[in-house]
């Protein structure tokens, strides 16, 4: 039998308990750092852009109508807009902006893929696919370090690499076609724009990025790759997600460093990872989640590279997607890190489709 003392100290624990867990909550709860609201339709895809052409971070975009701005992440100021051919429908669509460079690429399903001029938004080369290609869906592209050459990847699992000044292509990889589920995956290019990466079929191919030989392949047992692959600065290190965790690889020996579980604790219906970047300035490897169950709530990681700690680990408790049909997911919104400026860009659902939210990171 408890004495009044035991209850007091039950009342005190008890209170302290639901002070602290509603402190918490109120530290987690969160609205964007300000709202990019100048598009009219739903935004299908976002990219930070980091060139040494702009004095201030900036950002592009695009939405289902095919109209296309270019704008200052702090300011929300348009520096220019245009339109992406006749508007239409655009279900999805992927930027590839190279670090530093004056250009970027637009890729939409069943449309040409264009390369553009930073600063005035005027096309600059259109990639030249061979009349003998399938007609593929192109998912994901990638500009080498120095913009030189850009490779794409289709849901067939084709993997294309074409010469940006003249828009031919100069190397493929033509997968035999498959039944059932798409076998292509996202691509990316080392820093020193030597090797590239391909996820797709449980592994990872790395390839010489002027042949398309493979130089090393990464078997991944099981393992369902849900976001877009990252090199790091050095080449050493390479980051894949799946359902459940971080996977840090060594390029050289193809061992895994590190695995780190991802919050889903947090999250009972999962958290689907849906952008990495490594940090060009620190071993840091920042991580940006959405959760699958309504009310869609965003997470966002710093993960040391080093040690293997996750060193920050956030919560963003605003609706950062809200379907229109009802608590079923069509498509995830789009999002990007930009890791030099940390801002988190990410579209929004429902009444808000049409705006881009911006949230200013903090850093560990």
């Amino acid at each position: 039998m408890l004495n009044p003392i035991h209850h007091l100290i039950l009342a005190v624990i008890f209170s302290t308990t639901v002070y602290l867990t509603s402190s918490i909550a109120m530290a987690e709860r969160r609205e964007p750092d300000a709202v990019f609201n100048a598009h009219q339709a739903r935004v299908v895809a976002i990219a930070g852009v980091d060139s040494e052409r702009l004095a201030r971070p900036s950002s592009i975009s695009v939405d289902e109508t095919g109209k296309m701005f270019f704008w200052d992440i702090s300011s929300r100021q348009i520096a220019w807009e245009t339109q992406v051919g006749s508007p239409s429908f655009v279900s999805y669509a992927y930027f590839a902006t190279p670090q530093g460079s004056n250009v970027f690429a637009l890729l939409r399903r069943g449309s040409p893929t264009n390369i553009y001029d930073i600063q005035t938004g005027s096309i600059v080369q259109t990639l030249k696919v061979p009349n003998s290609a399938r007609e593929e869906w192109w998912i994901t592209g990638a500009f080498s370090p120095d913009a030189r050459r850009f490779a794409i990847s289709s849901e067939e699992g084709d993997v294309r690499l074409f010469d940006v000044e003249t828009g031919l292509q100069t190397a493929a990889i033509e997968k035999p076609h498959r039944d059932g589920d798409p076998v292509g995956g996202a691509v990316a290019f080392s820093w020193d724009g030597l090797f590239l990466t391909v996820d797709s079929d449980n592994a990872i191919t790395i390839y010489n990025a002027n042949t398309l030989d493979i130089v090393k392949s990464i078997p991944l047992d099981h393992l369902e790759i849900t976001s877009p692959t990252s090199f790091s600065r050095d080449l050493r290190l390479l980051a894949v997600a799946n359902e459940n965790n971080i996977y840090i690889f060594n390029t050289e020996t193809l061992e895994t460093i590190f695995i780190t579980k991802k919050p889903i604790q947090l999250y009972p219906g999962g958290l689907f990872t849906t952008a990495m970047e490594f940090d060009s300035q620190s071993p840091n490897l920042h991580v940006w989640h959405i959760s699958l169950e309504y009310p869609y709530h965003g997470h966002y990681e710093i993960i040391n590279t080093l040690s293997g700690e996750t060193t920050l680990s956030t919560p963003i408790n605003s609706t950062v997607f809200n379907p229109d049909h009802g608590s079923e997911i069509s498509s995830l919104p789009p999002s990007s890190i930009f890791p030099r400026g940390h801002f988190l860009l990410t579209g929004r659902g429902d009444a808000e489709s049409n705006s881009i939210a911006i949230w200013k990171l903090p850093t560990p």
